[in-house]
């Protein structure tokens, strides 16, 4: 189905040309999911990229060859290429804000891909848009349809991407990070969903990833990368279990697994003595019942219901939930970024003003408090 021989992609820069992917070779079989792993830099996405024609204006295929279903993809006309983009090879970007048009609803967007591969037509673009929404396990997906992606969360938004991705029921999905920013459950539902719809519908799938136990567990062969070359490929199974490459095995020594912690996937030779921690009898943050509303288009919306909790000095306490848990509504409640919450109690053992000098709080991009870590407490 897919065939690379030798494909090498170069970037133009000011101090000379970069070899960005060097002479790779793969064939991919119909039906079949191919993990491609690697570190950050390793020249994944620039793969990805180079088989759907999308390099940026720096970038160019230097030499190889990709072959699709019989055509050339690397003399391919653009126009021929538009044709092959999203109707026979989708691809799940790993950056949705970026993939998605700000000021365009998300459901109009589906529609878009839906009528220009002749997939729907303007009286049932909508039902089928919908549809992709549910397909993606995004609940109320009619009122999310008319959402702007500025009103969804990463995770949300990286669904709506691969509800695009899916919606003209390619041939080949290229899934680059495909669950970067939703919780584990959510992960596991896309990764299985994938998984489901290659066994129906015969699909194949590349899947790009850091993380080589999820491409172990999904993929049917791996190839790792390094430097812009495929330094070893084989069955997902035969690899990890005996892994022949050393930069193979360092990624398989850094896979989390159960009864290992992370200070034991560092390599030995960096590896510090675990320093003494021990939790004091101060109580620095106590809430009781902290419940948070705010106003939404179908009346109010239980953001925090009556949560209990105290943090003591020198203790980690983590907050884990779906993303619509109610973990940000929570930290902005107890550092005062909002207007005040209601709560029976909720004691920082200090005043607000002080406590802010002392917190830390450290968001994802777009968020609006930041702050810096003290030492030490002061009044």
């Amino acid at each position: 189905m897919l065939s690379v021989k030798g494909l090498s992609v170069a970037f133009q820069t000011r101090k000379g040309q970069v070899d960005a992917v060097r002479g790779i070779s793969f064939d991919l079989a119909p039906g079949e999911t191919m993990g491609i792993v690697g570190e950050s830099g390793s020249g994944k996405s620039v793969t990805s990229y180079a088989l759907m024609r999308i390099l940026d204006a720096g970038g160019r295929i230097s030499a190889g060859e990709v072959t699709w279903t019989g055509t050339d993809l690397r003399a391919a006309s653009e126009p021929a290429m538009r044709q092959v983009r999203g109707r026979e090879i989708s691809m799940i970007f790993q950056n949705p804000r970026a993939a998605l048009n700000p000021i365009r609803k998300v459901g109009h967007q589906i529609e878009d891909v839906l009528r220009q591969h002749g997939r729907a037509t303007r009286s049932d673009a909508q039902a089928k848009a919908i549809e992709a929404l549910e397909a993606v396990k995004i609940r109320n997906a009619a009122e999310r349809y008319h959402a702007y992606p500025f009103e969804l969360s990463g995770g949300m938004c990286q669904r709506i991407v691969i509800a695009l991705a899916l919606a003209c029921d390619p041939k080949l999905m290229i899934a680059d990070e495909p669950t970067t920013g939703l919780d584990i459950t959510t992960q596991k539902a896309v990764m299985d969903l994938m998984r489901e719809l290659i066994h129906e519908r015969g699909m194949s799938s590349i899947v790009i990833t850091h993380d080589l136990g999820l491409a172990a567990e999904y993929c049917d062969r791996l190839a790792v990368m390094k430097d812009g070359q495929i330094v070893e490929a084989g069955p997902s199974a035969a690899l990890f279990a005996n892994p022949q490459h050393p930069y193979t095995r360092k990624l398989v020594d850094a896979t989390p697994r159960p009864g290992v912690a992370i200070r034991d996937l560092l390599p030995p030779e960096i590896r510090t003595p675990d320093l003494p921690h021990e939790v004091g009898s101060r109580a620095l943050l106590e809430v009781v019942d902290l419940v948070k509303t705010y106003p939404g288009k179908s009346g109010p919306v239980h953001a925090v219901k009556g949560i209990s909790f105290t943090i003591r000095e020198g203790q980690s306490v983590g907050l884990v939930g779906n993303p619509v848990a109610g973990n940000p509504p929570r930290r902005r409640c107890w550092c005062g970024c909002w207007t005040r919450p209601r709560a029976r109690s909720c004691s920082m053992g200090t005043r607000l003003a002080a406590f802010r000098r002392n917190a830390s709080c450290v968001t994802r991009a777009g968020g609006r408090c930041r702050w810096c870590f003290r030492t030490r407490p002061t009044a």
